[in-house]
């Protein structure tokens, strides 16, 4: 499913929660701060327009990088790859970037 996901499957759910859970059951809600296009040099031909998102989620406790499943009410259920990029004011930011 992830290799059919588009920019325009995220960019309407920019401000909603998601729900971060780890393998133990321990979960983490996070916000989609932003869907943003990477550059069309970016991409394969043929293939999706690269993409990436930025989750908002606390800044404590925070989640590794990692593979985690990540579900949102109407995208569902997601494996997503996230990094966290570090604490901005007093969110912790992550990214998944979609190739």
């Amino acid at each position: 499913m992830l290799e059919h996901l588009t920019i325009e499957d995220f960019g309407p759910c920019v401000g909603e929660p998601f729900t971060v859970s780890a393998a133990d059951g321990d979960t983490l809600e996070v916000t989609l701060a932003s869907a943003d296009r990477a550059p069309d040099h970016y991409g394969r031909p043929g293939g999706r327009k690269p993409f990436s998102l930025i989750f908002h989620g606390p800044r404590s406790p925070y989640a590794p990088q990692g593979t985690w499943q990540v579900e949102h009410a109407e995208l569902g259920a997601l494996d997503l790859f996230l990094v966290p990029l570090g604490p901005e004011g007093e969110v912790m930011r992550y990214q998944a970037v979609f190739t």
